[in-house]
């Protein structure tokens, strides 16, 4: 399981227990959070501890802030939280944003995006060459009878694989291991719309 610190740097206690909330129902990963005053950041341009991951407002953080953080740390990816609509310039300098009107959904699925990398990098190995072919047919919306057929194999097998897969993966849903194969590059957005 993947552990992530966080850091929300938001004036609103809302936003960051909110954001709290929905982050910490993503699977597959172990999550810290900190709170970080904007006006510290903003003066010191120094995260505290280890920070995987910076969620900011854009009034905490200015363009001058936001390259200190890159050049002092690099491996950290930065998020903009958002409320109002902003030039695509100023978004276009962060990893990625979020808008405090996304659905929880859409909130982690741009987190989980965001270190998809990194969480399945060592998974993705433990796989089997049989488990990848079973999650791109799984992907593709075959059932397991269908899946049973085309690698030859009983029913009961094609389940087994598909219980490992979730016990590797943590992953429970063909949705979840959609988006798991795109990043993974098991298949391509051509061939899941054939």
């Amino acid at each position: 399981m993947r552990h992530l610190n966080i850091i929300l740097c938001t004036p609103s206690s809302i936003e960051f227990n909110g954001l709290c909330s929905i982050l910490r129902n993503i699977r597959g990963m172990s999550l810290s959070f900190r709170a970080i005053e904007p006006a510290a950041l903003a003066s010191d341009n120094i995260l505290p501890g280890n920070c995987d991951l910076l969620i900011c407002d854009p009034v905490a953080v200015n363009s001058s802030t936001l390259h200190a953080i890159r050049q002092s740390y690099p491996n950290t990816k930065v998020v903009l939280l958002y409320h109002t609509a902003l030039p695509q310039s100023y978004v276009k300098e962060y990893d990625s944003a979020i808008s405090i009107y996304d659905s929880e959904s859409s909130i982690e699925q741009t987190i989980t995006s965001l270190f998809a990398n990194r969480m399945t990098a060592g998974v993705a190995s433990e796989l089997t060459q049989r488990e990848k072919e079973i999650i791109i047919c799984v992907v593709k919306g075959m059932s397991n009878k269908e899946i049973a057929a085309k690698i030859n194999v009983s029913v009961n097998t094609v389940m087994t694989h598909r219980r490992n897969i979730a016990s590797k993966l943590e992953i429970h849903s063909a949705a979840g291991l959609t988006v798991y194969a795109l990043m993974s590059n098991l298949i391509t957005l051509d061939e899941l719309s054939e």
